[in-house]
């Protein structure tokens, strides 16, 4: 059974006021993916900056996130093109995705509905294939870190806990330091995505809050 992490850094966020197809809608500054088997061992892996378009620019925001400057995601890395076709290439092995947030699959068909071509078409079903299931890390985080809404909401319950908290309360500070670290070693935000990711689904999928990709249990002769 095999496991598909996806990590991403683009040049803005997703508008959800526009078409998907827009050709303001967010491209891709950075990508890191790992296939894995259920029992959380790496099978496959892409890490890749990517390039910008010419006529596109990085919102100040995303800078200040992930520290790609508009010229350096201009001047190099690979085309949006050769990166999400990886990405499709992998899913294409995979029984279930997993990311932060409905986001990277709405930015990565949105890349692949402009860049594509004639190829879209397919490269979108390949993508939202029926057998693959995707797992967002923030439904079952939720049930953990009980964040309240400031000011509370009306209807009750907690909202959707970023990333980072995710991983504080799941994790520990330590680990979510060694993290950092390993993302400031590779220079890389989808990297650190990738790799926080990765053990919030691992750590969630042990208290029994997940149940994707549990890896078979012997049966006893």
């Amino acid at each position: 059974m095999t496991i598909l992490v996806i990590g991403i850094a683009t040049n803005k966020l997703f508008a959800l006021d526009l078409a998907p197809d827009d050709r303001a809608q967010p491209y891709l500054v950075d990508v890191a993916a790992e296939l894995m088997s259920s029992d959380g061992k790496p099978t496959d892996l892409i890490k890749r900056t990517v390039r910008l378009p010419k006529d596109t620019s990085v919102q100040v925001g995303a800078q200040d996130v992930h520290k790609i400057s508009t010229r350096t995601a201009r001047r190099a890395g690979a085309t949006q093109k050769w990166a999400v076709y990886g990405l499709v290439e992998l899913i294409n092995e995979a029984r279930y995705a997993v990311s932060y947030s409905d986001m990277t699959r709405r930015v990565i068909s949105s890349i692949i509905m402009r860049v594509a071509g004639n190829d879209a078409e397919q490269w979108l079903a390949n993508w939202d294939r029926a057998g693959v299931e995707w797992v967002d890390l923030r439904v079952p985080a939720t049930q953990i870190c009980k964040r309240p809404y400031d000011p509370p909401n009306a209807l009750g319950g907690f909202r959707w806990p970023t990333r980072v908290e995710a991983a504080d309360s799941l994790l520990g500070p330590e680990a979510v330091a060694a993290l950092a670290t390993d993302g400031a070693l590779m220079n890389s935000a989808a990297w650190l995505n990738l790799k926080t990711d990765r053990a919030i689904f691992l750590a969630l999928r042990s208290r029994g809050l997940i149940e994707a990709g549990e890896p078979a249990h012997e049966v006893a002769a």
